[in-house]
């Protein structure tokens, strides 16, 4: 359900793709090293040649379905930052990149080889659509490209074959069996609230009031220069952090890793806003919460959220 959602928010201006930016020390290898290191390692997360199939009619949500059409190549791009190649122009590069949408034809995901950067260092930036994984998934599937690169070189790449992609018929009946274990499942409901019609009331009352209380203190925006209408550029700045330290004052406040980096944010913000002059006033921050287990698979979105009170308006970081 999450997938499809992510999918259905896509627009020019709302690129619902997630990015990763990685570091690495030496030279960096070239471009076709890097496919056949990846093309060995693609049976570990097949989704990533899979694309999206659309339901006839309309009658489900789109199915993940073998690329016929799949070539590494074709994911992957090079690129080489001219002198100084420090981090600022890094991220300028990294902003322009995350601010181009993904192909929605193909295997919704691009990794680009970034050379030239100061200390002889490359990096290596990663576009995956949400649809395709989430926070937690994308760490996942990036280690199965990153581990065992000092083993010795391997052989040629296997040949890949694509499983046939399902019928027009196919589609159809396994939307209609969808549909129809989404019917058992309300008419369960629906016998529940026949069975116990006041209880089942008082739940639905209880519940209606706590979407109401949400509603009314999560979308309630304070008025900031930061409220703009989104367009579909977008910037990257990065800020470095020691976990040492960042553990010590966990430590320190017996608290949470979470904790300190959202008091950190908060910081941050109130340092931001009283720049431009703006109120000084408690802001919510929608937080991502894995719910993953060791038994999910690496594809898809297993998550929710919560809101997160950013105590701007407190000077004090110790209090933050």
């Amino acid at each position: 359900m999450l997938d499809d959602l992510f999918l259905h928010l896509e627009t020019e201006n709302v690129h619902m793709h997630i990015g990763a930016v990685a570091l690495f020390g030496g030279p960096a290898p070239s471009l076709e090293e890097v496919a056949d290191e990846m093309a060995h390692r693609l049976d570990r997360i097949p989704r990533f040649r899979q694309k999206l199939a659309a339901v006839p009619f309309g009658l489900g949500r789109p199915v993940w379905v073998d690329d016929p059409n799949f070539e590494i190549e074709r994911h992957l791009r090079h690129a080489a930052l001219p002198p100084p190649g420090d981090r600022r122009r890094l991220n300028r590069f990294v902003a322009r990149t995350i601010s181009e949408p993904l192909d929605l034809t193909g295997p919704p995901w691009e990794l680009h080889l970034v050379e030239g950067l100061a200390g002889g260092c490359f990096a290596l930036i990663s576009k995956t659509h949400h649809c395709l994984v989430d926070g937690a998934a994308g760490v996942d599937a990036m280690m199965a490209f990153l581990d065992d690169l000092s083993a010795p070189a391997r052989g040629p790449r296997i040949h890949w074959k694509p499983s046939p992609a399902p019928t027009f018929d196919e589609l159809v009946a396994d939307a209609v069996r969808e549909q129809l274990t989404r019917a058992r499942a309300l008419a369960g409901e629906l016998h529940s609230l026949s069975v116990a019609p006041h209880e089942t009331a008082d739940r639905t009352a209880a519940a209606i009031r706590r979407v109401g209380d949400f509603v009314a203190s999560s979308f309630a925006a304070p008025s900031t220069t930061l409220n703009r209408t989104v367009g579909p550029q977008r910037s990257f700045e990065t800020v470095p952090a020691s976990f040492h330290d960042l553990r010590t004052v966990k430590n320190r406040f017996e608290t949470t890793l979470n904790d300190v980096v959202l008091a950190v944010v908060a910081g941050g913000l109130r340092a931001l806003l009283t720049e431009k002059g703006d109120e000084l006033q408690e802001l919510r921050a929608l937080v991502p919460v894995s719910l993953r287990t060791s038994e999910d698979s690496a594809f898809g979105n297993r998550i929710s959220s919560v809101w997160a009170p950013l105590p701007v308006d407190e000077p004090d970081p110790g209090k933050r």
